[in-house]
């Protein structure tokens, strides 16, 4: 087993988090202490998600709920672009990092499900 940190996933969404802290600090006070403070909040939950993820056998729960906060994120980068708080721009780099993240997860999920699997009629039993 890898250790969390040196997992590309792992990775990416740290980048992300740094990204976004980036982005935050130029919000309007109100806003960088509501919704700045909910999307850290939120990456950082998926950042606990991959360690507990790594560090157990029943990985679908923790991989639900990163999924969950995946798109608990983005509905906050299409707040923030709506809100005039981030350009288009600014979020099209975020969803650079959201895909490669999703994909990841997919990637991780589909894996375990390949492992998990039985054999099956078309399996060769050599």
């Amino acid at each position: 087993m890898a250790l969390y940190y040196d997992l590309p996933i792992y990775k990416d969404t740290y980048r992300l988090l740094r990204a976004t802290s980036v982005l935050i600090q130029n919000f309007p006070r109100d806003q960088k202490y509501a919704i700045g403070q909910e999307m850290r909040t939120e990456i950082k939950e998926m950042v606990r998600c991959i360690f507990r993820a790594n560090q157990t056998l029943d990985k679908d729960p923790w991989l639900i709920r990163f999924a969950e906060q995946l798109e608990f994120l983005k509905l906050d980068f299409r707040t923030c672009v709506d809100d005039r708080l981030i350009t288009p721009e600014q979020q099209a780099n975020a969803w650079e990092f959201i895909d490669s993240i999703g994909k990841q997860l997919n990637g991780w999920k589909n894996s375990l499900n390949k492992n998990s699997a039985g054999p099956t009629l078309f399996d060769n039993p050599s």
